[in-house]
């Protein structure tokens, strides 16, 4: 419904179903002067704009029905080509605003809105409406709101002149550069970025120009302002800093240079390349940084001719040849002349090194013989990255034990890189003593030294003399180490340590340890002579020492575990591990000695069967599912129902529709889960019925139940789950509407994106609508 409005007025449409946005905005635009002409939907809108001639439209993005968003913004756009539209939008939707802009809004305005921000955006969108309608004219047009842009330039409101810099970027005008250049010196950070985004719009030679002056500022913001401005500019940039470079003041060339690499455009190289023979030594370094940072291999040549000619020149040669990373540089820099200049030899490292070729593995090798630890360690950290990129074996051919001579004392160093470098690098070797270098390394106070040492280990393995290092050294750790180095036994699944381990089991007084031995003992080769020691630890004072114990059991499949594997079955804190443990040797053997469990007189055995039988051999129980469905005790009903969903079995339909409303939840949540394999449509009205369910898990798997149907009775049930008290259930909501594929949804889902705060629920959100409107 539209409210009456007044003759002689400047009329301006607002397009909002939300009373008190509606009412507010009215405050605001008749207190400036204006009618407020009021559309509650997109249709309405678009009927109020066929017969009136509205200057401005302010709508909102998301409105109910099927007209609303981008369509209703083209649709009022079209209804007159000079209209002016601003959105309104929520601040987690401001993408959609943007695009909005890209099609033709004039600007937006965040919901809550402030009214400060109204008048301000309200009046420049006017104004900007005025000169359209008096010019008629495009250039005129343009022209005029250049200059009135230039003079809000000067307005003592922040956002004014924010929008009036921002306008003049859009506008490309080159006659506004100089205003722009002196919004630097404005007190609003904005201010300054709306300038510098503008310029770099503007962009062009003279813009270029003009900005080159700034690098000198005795102000850093500046500087960095004109870094950012050249550099987004990017090769159009390129020719006037070109120029640049026959200045007489170094220090503008030098600057020159240095935006030339950060620009990093093969354009710059010709220019950079020359600057290489400048005759201040800042300005020929700084060129060869520069083509460092652009890395073109066109680059190489001129580097490597001027790699001999000055000593200062050589440091930027040297990073910057391994910045390029081309093969062609290493023997030069093998061959190059460091004399005693000990800063230039670890340049020449670390380039070999970031080149990573296996080339380079001798020369580096033959410093293994310096005496500063510093430099070898840049050694060591080379050969790790030729390794790494040339995926050779660089130590087949070099004297590893000599390498790890050098290397061990350098594990005792406080830099954490350096200690991974070294272990990566003897995890690579082929040493007979490398587990002995590497088992102290365990014991790090560093996280990521103790995984790298672990993989190390792991990675070479345990066998032979190398297991007896580890066995002897166990014998002196502290009981975390302890329960590190038998967790290598298991995955180095070492034999000779099976004794050890199986001691640890039974006599170690740290439950941590029992445990990780129990686990051991399941992964090692022979495990079976270990059976009678893991039945022992089914005694273990220890819950999780049996657990472990009774899951090798398991591995290891022995039909002498069943009994003592059943002994543990009527226990709850057991049932599940004996369970699994007996499946795992009913794989490798009969188990149809436990048959008579589906009978025994605890609930927990019988589950047990079923789930065993069921797994291994389904016919053996048909005729004691229905039983079990109808068993006294919960956990019985559960292991039937689980077994129907493994199966597929759909004569079991009905039962599992009556197990929905059992009076244990988890029998209900398996029913639902059991169900929802099924694709009947007699599960439809049970499973709406549980999206009520006081259980969130269970009002979850119903909803996944409907996602396969296509029914508008599941659309609107699922449609009142998007106020759910719970995130998952709205969540699984909007994904099964976005699969349905119901567009009555869409108006529903829309106005929840209006107040959702948590991301995922947004995200849940727009993929959905994302779906329904493709």
């Amino acid at each position: 419904m539209t409210d009456k409005y007044n003759e002689g007025q400047i009329d301006i449409l607002v397009v909002d179903d939300e009373e008190h946005i509606r009412r507010d905005l009215k405050g605001v635009l008749t207190g400036m002067g204006y009618n407020a002409v009021f559309a509650e939907t997109g249709e309405e809108a678009v009927e109020i704009c066929g017969n009136n001639n509205f200057r401005l439209a302010i709508m909102d993005l998301i409105m109910p029905g099927g007209l609303h968003g981008l369509e209703l913004l083209q649709e009022i756009k079209n209804t007159s080509d000079d209209i002016c539209i601003i959105v309104l939008t929520r601040s987690n939707n401001i993408k959609s605003a943007v695009q909005a802009m890209k099609i033709g809004a004039y600007d937006y305005i965040t919901k809550p809105c402030d009214n400060d921000e109204i008048e301000i955006v309200v009046k420049k969108a006017i104004e900007r409406c005025e000169l359209l309608r008096e010019l008629g004219e495009k250039h005129h047009y343009k022209n005029l709101l250049i200059s009135k842009s230039l003079e809000d330039l000067q307005s003592p409101d922040e956002t004014v002149r924010r929008l009036a810099a921002e306008d003049l970027g859009e506008f490309g005008s080159e006659s506004a550069v100089d205003a722009l250049l002196e919004l630097f010196q404005d007190t609003s950070i904005a201010v300054q970025e709306a300038a510098e985004h503008a310029l770099i719009q503007i962009g062009g030679e003279n813009t270029v120009r003009k900005i080159i002056p700034m690098l000198q500022s005795n102000q850093a913001n500046i500087r960095n302002f004109a870094n950012e401005m050249l550099e987004s500019m990017g090769e159009k940039a390129v020719p006037i800093l070109a120029e640049l470079l026959a200045d007489d003041d170094h220090d503008i060339r030098k600057f020159s240079v240095d935006l030339l690499g950060l620009i990093g455009c093969e354009a710059g190289v010709e220019s950079l390349v020359k600057a290489l023979n400048d005759k201040h030594i800042n300005v020929s370094s700084g060129a060869a940084e520069a083509l460092g940072n652009i890395g073109s291999d066109e680059a190489l040549e001129p580097l490597l001719e001027k790699l001999n000619d000055d000593p200062w020149l050589a440091y930027a040669i040297v990073e910057s040849l391994g910045k390029i990373g081309n093969k062609k540089a290493v023997e030069p820099l093998i061959n190059l002349d460091h004399g005693d200049d000990e800063v230039l030899l670890a340049s020449k490292v670390r380039a070999l090194g970031t080149i990573g070729d296996a080339g380079a593995t001798k020369f580096l090798f033959s410093l293994f013989d310096s005496p500063d630890d510093f430099l070898k360690g840049q050694v060591i950290e080379a050969l790790e990255q030729i390794r790494a990129k040339s995926h050779e074996n660089i130590f087949k051919d070099l004297d590893q034990s000599k390498i790890l001579k050098q290397a061990i004392p350098m594990l005792e160093d406080t830099d954490e890189d350096l200690k991974l470098s070294i272990i990566k690098m003897i995890r690579e070797m082929e040493c007979d003593n490398k587990i002995e270098a590497l088992l102290p390394c365990l014991s790090d106070s560093s996280e990521q030294i103790q995984e790298a040492t672990y993989e190390a280990i792991v990675t070479a393995g345990l066998s032979g003399k190398t297991a007896g290092l580890a066995l002897e050294y166990v014998k002196k750790c502290d009981d975390g180490l302890t329960q590190t180095i038998v967790k290598i036994f298991g995955e180095t699944e070492c034999e000779e340590t099976g004794d050890t381990v199986a001691d640890l089991l039974k006599n170690h007084s740290n439950l941590a340890i029992r445990e990780e031995a129990a686990n051991t003992i399941g992964i090692l080769p022979n495990n079976n002579k270990y059976v009678d020691n893991l039945v022992e630890a089914l005694q273990d004072s220890s819950l999780e020492v049996k657990k472990a114990s009774t899951r090798s059991l398991g591995v290891i499949g022995d039909p002498k575990a069943i009994d003592p594997l059943v002994s543990l079955l009527k226990y709850d804190d057991l049932n599940k591990d004996a369970t699994d443990g007996l499946l795992l040797i009913g794989n490798k053997s009969s188990v149809d000695c436990l048959l008579p469990l589906l009978n025994d007189e605890h609930p927990l055995c019988r589950a047990a069967a079923i789930t065993i039988f069921g797994n291994l051999n389904p016919d053996k129980i048909n005729d004691k599912i229905s039983d079990a469905l109808r068993d006294g005790n919960a956990k019985v009903r559960k292991a039937a129902i689980d077994i129907i969903a493994k199966t597929g079995d759909k004569s079991y339909l009905d039962d599992l529709i009556t197990a929905l409303h059992d009076g244990d939840k988890f029998v209900q949540i398996s029913a639902a889960n059991a169900l929802s394999k099924f694709y009947d449509p007699k599960i439809i009205d049970p499973f709406i019925a549980l999206l009520h369910d006081p259980d969130e898990r269970i009002r979850y798997n119903a909803i996944q139940g409907l996602m396969k149907f296509k029914d508008e009775r599941i659309v609107y049930a699922l449609v009142s789950l998007l106020s759910d008290k719970s995130s998952m259930v709205k969540i699984v909501a909007l994904d099964a509407l976005g699969e349905m594929g119901d567009e009555s949804a869409v108006c529903h889902i829309e106005n929840m994106l209006e107040t959702v705060e948590d991301d995922d629920l947004f995200e849940a959100a727009n993929n959905a609508l994302e779906k329904l409107q493709n």
